[in-house]
This record gives C-alpha cells, structure tokens and sequence, in this order.
C-alpha cells in the first residue's frame, strides 16, 4: 500500500481496531518462540546450569519478541492504517503481542516443565545448593534456602513468573519498538 499524502484520506484509527492483527502476530511469535524452545531442548543447548546458552537463549527471546512486534506495528500501520501511526498505537500493538506470546509461551513452559522434562527444576536447584556451599553459608542456612526453593520451584510458578517477566520486560521493548515504528501524516 502507498502511503496515503494527506491526512484527509487516512482511515479513522478509532474504526481501525488492531486485536485481530496484534494476536495474529502474538500468535505466531508464541509459537517461534516455543519452536525455537524445542530445538535448543533437543540440541542440548537449553542447560539451566550453562550460564553462556542461557544468555544465547533470552537474546534469541528478545529478538524474536522485537521482530513480532514490529512485523504486527508495520502491517497494522501499512496495511491498515494507510501508512500512519502514533506513539500510543504502536505501543499498544506490540503490548498485546507481547501478552499473547508470553501466554504461549509460559503454557508451553508449565508443559515443559511438568511433563517433557521435570529434572531441569531439580538441575537448577543442585546448581543453588552447590553456589551456596561454595559461598560458605551453613547447613542450617542451606536447608532454610532450600525450603524455599521447593516453593518456588514448582511447574506453575515458575510459569507464572516466566509470564510476569515476560510482559514486563516487554513493556521496554515495546517502548522501542513503538518509537521506531510511529509514523505521522505528512
């Protein structure tokens, strides 16, 4: 679609409404995201105890969120709203494609972590045990910790904070994302 030259042409973005378009591309980034997910399961390259593929996965994550953000912001701008799109239009897309990716993806995590492969919590909490002798803290300290741990490291809240950290973290993305895809009237 040309962009539209005068704001006398444009659709009125009250009438565009953009859920169809922001869950169609929080849809498909969910699902990237959880293919993206089994890949590096099945390569071995997803080891809660292996700080660098932990690293290389939230990067592959953040870039996978931005990219569906900004292919939901440039389809809703350009073939929606004839070429033009505010600050709050664009945040707001990317937000909800952020939320439906994030929900995809923490179902796909509570699955994951309940079913495919329960030990990586149980990995995860070994790898705390060790880090804690190491610092020299005491039996007694350890087993409090531990206590803990078993409460937090279950299938569903360990989903549950995945989701949260999610929309948070992508409240910044979408920040960016909706900056760099704005695009005023000429």
């Amino acid at each position: 679609m040309e962009p539209i030259d005068t704001t006398e042409q444009l659709p009125d973005p009250q009438e565009v409404k953009f859920g169809r378009t922001a869950m169609r591309f929080g849809l498909y980034t969910g699902l990237i995201l959880v293919a993206i997910s089994l890949v590096m399961y099945l390569t071995g390259l997803s080891d809660p105890t292996n700080t660098s593929q932990r690293f290389i996965s939230m990067a592959i994550n953040i870039l996978v969120f931005a990219g569906g953000m900004v292919l939901a912001c440039r389809a809703h701008r350009d073939e929606e709203l004839g070429g033009v799109m505010s600050f709050g239009r664009g945040f707001g897309v990317s937000m909800l494609v952020a939320i439906a990716a994030s929900l995809i993806s923490s179902v796909y995590s509570y699955i994951f972590l309940k079913f495919i492969d329960p030990e990586v919590m149980k990995k995860a909490m070994d790898l705390q045990m060790q880090q804690m002798e190491s610092r020299g803290m005491t039996d007694e300290q350890i087993e409090q910790a531990s206590k803990m741990m078993e409460i937090f490291s279950t299938p569903g809240f360990a989903s549950l904070s995945a989701f949260i950290f999610s929309v948070i973290f992508a409240l910044i993305v979408a920040l960016i994302v909706a900056g760099i895809m704005q695009k005023r009237a000429i």
